[in-house]
């Protein structure tokens, strides 16, 4: 997941690309800002079924490049 997050930041964020605004990225960048900061844990995990039935004459599939990227929908 470090490389991961790394990608992200050196190829998205300190390269300037537009996909992060201006204002929000760092003017200076340092070895250290490529180090994952954010902390996620979940209060409660809620288990439960859903109805689905899965139709592929409705299926999408998206790639954006990296396997973590990988969205599907229905």
């Amino acid at each position: 997941m470090n490389v991961t997050f790394r990608d992200i930041f050196v190829n998205r964020i300190a390269r300037r690309t537009g996909f992060v605004r201006e204002e929000f990225v760092p003017r200076t960048v340092t070895p250290e800002m490529a180090e994952p900061m954010a902390k996620v844990e979940a209060e409660e995990i809620t288990l439960e079924d859903i109805d689905f039935i899965q139709d592929y004459e409705k299926c999408a599939v998206m790639l954006s490049g990296g396997t973590e990227s990988l969205l599907s929908m229905a």
